[in-house]
């Protein structure tokens, strides 16, 4: 075929021209610019299709949002005037109610239609479940359920204090999120947000600061009192793993809002372990990474307890040089490089920091099978039963050199007469690690909780 038989492309301006006058795509066009948003028309090349390209607002930068032709209807009714994207986080503010909204997922659940319904155990969850429902406005309109299907409206509100100048509410998406999502659903029942209500700042961020502080709290106490962990979703990626939870709530009472901020490397780190669901070895060495970020914290405590009760002794005189030794030693064995059994005694200060024996002792007692995992016959070479009759003041001892063993086990690679071998991925004895990995998350998520400070927001 000669360039004379080739059919001619026709331009951008005739494509525009065969489209219907009503058609959705130029009701968004006028949409983006009572908006004051800069768009651009595309033309694929090899069917001509048309779609409009939109800048969204995202800092210093802008989020470019390709909407299809066959597409632009979900914006009908949709008000841009006002939007911000937030960061790489597929959230958005909208200054007209101003209200951030954030796509979720499960950290362990294998998509969004798992991950709502396994958002069905928290209590206080209603729906919209007829359509005369979701029409009306009426707070009676709302009824509990156990199960979320694809047409239903639903939420879970948040209980706060009257005084509070901003509320929380965890539900099926906005039809204005929805359209502006990277995230693909069939239905709003099953695109998943959290809507942070009452936030008027209009720094971007600000915002998004707010964002991650308050999301940080709610998700964390969420994840403790539900078993549900959850993340912010970002632009452009996925990161749904398959795990079904397999501990019931530690609560009946709906959720409320935060009154504590959590510090932010040590809530990282335990993340990132809730995140390595199958992967034993790494989600036990990430909990212990929780608690190995407060060694320094409570080294501090206990040297400063020692030097006060050795500085109190009406015997020390700091004229006497053996009196100013003992106090130099102090100092020094806590700041000096540590020695094999040191470490273990750090982690030992930890959990006694964060937990008494009565709870810990209660924790391991929980059912049978964990009193049995730890007070039976252990399936990890090297690692001994812990009795759980014994005084309760030995048992924080015990847990500390039981973990502390194992961790060993883990991360030595050298060969080593007075050690077992090291524990290997998909071996049985890592594959029994389930209750020992339960362990590190409460000892954890105890120590984070010490670790918290007064939240807050405005």
């Amino acid at each position: 075929m000669n360039e004379d038989d080739m059919p001619e492309v026709p331009s951008l301006e005739d494509l525009l021209a065969r489209l219907d006058p009503n058609d959705p795509i130029f009701s968004l066009e006028t949409n983006c610019r009572a908006a004051h948003l800069n768009y651009a028309w595309l033309a694929r090349v090899h069917d001509q299709q048309l779609s409009l390209r939109i800048d969204i607002p995202n800092g210093r930068a802008t989020r470019q949002l390709k909407v299809e032709r066959q597409d632009a209807g979900r914006f009908i009714d949709v008000d841009l005037d006002g939007v911000k994207a937030l960061g790489n986080y597929d959230a958005y503010y909208f200054a007209d109610s101003a209200t951030i909204e954030a796509g979720i997922h499960g950290l362990l659940t294998s998509g969004p239609v798992t991950f709502v319904h396994s958002l069905t155990v928290v209590p206080g969850i209603v729906a919209h479940t007829t359509l005369e429902a979701q029409e009306s406005h009426e707070s009676q309109a709302w009824e509990p359920i156990i199960y979320v299907n694809s047409k239903h409206t639903w939420r879970i509100p948040f209980s706060s204090p009257e005084d509070l100048s901003w509320s929380v509410e965890i539900g099926s998406a906005s039809p204005r999120f929805a359209a502006l999502s990277g995230t693909y659903a069939t239905t709003l029942a099953h695109l998943p947000t959290i809507k942070l209500k009452g936030v008027h700042s209009t720094h971007h961020d600000a915002l998004i600061s707010f964002l991650e502080r308050a999301t940080s709290a709610i998700f964390f106490e969420l994840d403790a009192r539900y078993d549900i962990p959850i993340e912010l979703s970002k632009v452009g990626r996925e990161s749904f793993v398959f795990r079904v939870p397999d501990t019931r709530p530690s609560t009946t009472e709906p959720p409320k809002m935060p009154a504590m901020e959590y510090p932010s490397r040590p809530l990282t780190l335990f993340w990132y372990a809730r995140s390595a669901a199958r992967m034993p070895l790494l989600e036990f060495l990430a909990y212990y990474q929780v608690l190995e970020y407060y060694f320094p914290v409570y080294a501090e405590k206990e040297l400063l307890s020692r030097l006060k009760q050795e500085l109190s002794d009406p015997t020390f005189s700091s004229r006497n040089s053996d009196d100013v030794m003992r106090v130099v030693n102090i100092v020094r064995r806590t700041h000096s490089g540590r020695k094999p059994g040191e470490e273990q005694e750090q982690l030992a200060a930890v959990i006694r920091a964060c937990v008494d024996d009565v709870r810990l002792t209660e924790f391991l007692c929980e059912s049978p099978e964990r009193e049995d995992h730890f007070s039976k016959k252990q399936r990890i070479s090297g690692i001994h039963p812990i009795s759980l009759t014994s005084k309760p003041s030995d048992i924080r001892e015990k847990i500390a050199e039981r973990i502390y063993k194992i961790r060993c086990r883990i991360v030595h690679t050298k060969d080593d007469d007075r050690l077992p071998e090291m524990l290997l991925p998909f071996s049985p004895e890592s594959e029994s690690l389930d209750e020992d990995i339960r362990l590190m998350q409460f000892l954890a998520r105890r120590a984070i909780v010490a670790g918290a400070g007064e939240l807050h927001l405005q």
